[in-house]
């Protein structure tokens, strides 16, 4: 005579109902975090991006470029980036970057000008960031160069109390 196929019991799919969700809780936990510091890392590609192109257009077309920084705003402008005279205004409250900006200022002042490609201040750019769990401290390099390698420095916690640094 043959024995029915066995089963698995209530209490064998429960346990392993509780240790998938378990796993998938973390793994959502540690995704929400990884998006905080991506947006960080976004703001800081584009402020590192737009600053230098700042610096080589004022090379290349001998001109004064003048970057504005207003943290109230969550944002930046640019003047004298294009040879129309448009002001490019950069916020990066809104997406895809979402960061709150508690503080963006290059040797204490709120303003960059390019003249030449020199910059008025060869001290880094500093940007403190919020984005959801996480607070990043943000270094970005204001001197131009023809190297791909000017970047920046982002460093700080999304949900760990020590700092990790992360470089471009």
């Amino acid at each position: 005579m043959r024995t029915p196929p066995r089963a698995f019991s209530i209490l064998e799919l429960t346990i392993v109902t509780v240790v998938v969700a378990l796993v998938a809780g973390v793994g959502i936990a540690r995704a929400g975090s990884g998006g905080a510091e991506y947006r960080a890392r976004l703001a800081a590609q584009r402020l590192s991006s737009d600053l230098r192109e700042a610096g080589r257009q004022s090379m290349y077309r001998a001109t004064t470029v003048t970057v504005v920084f207003d943290a109230a705003s969550d944002s930046y402008s640019i003047t004298g980036l294009y040879a129309d005279g448009e002001v490019i205004t950069v916020d990066l409250g809104l997406p895809p970057y979402r960061v709150d900006v508690t503080s963006l200022e290059v040797d204490g002042a709120d303003t960059l000008i390019y003249s030449g490609g020199a910059p008025s201040s060869d001290q880094p750019v500093t940007a403190v960031l919020e984005a959801s769990s996480g607070v990043f401290q943000l270094l970005v390099d204001t001197v131009v160069s023809g190297s791909l390698a000017d970047g920046f420095t982002l460093s700080g916690s999304a949900l760990q109390a020590a700092a990790a640094t992360l470089t471009q």
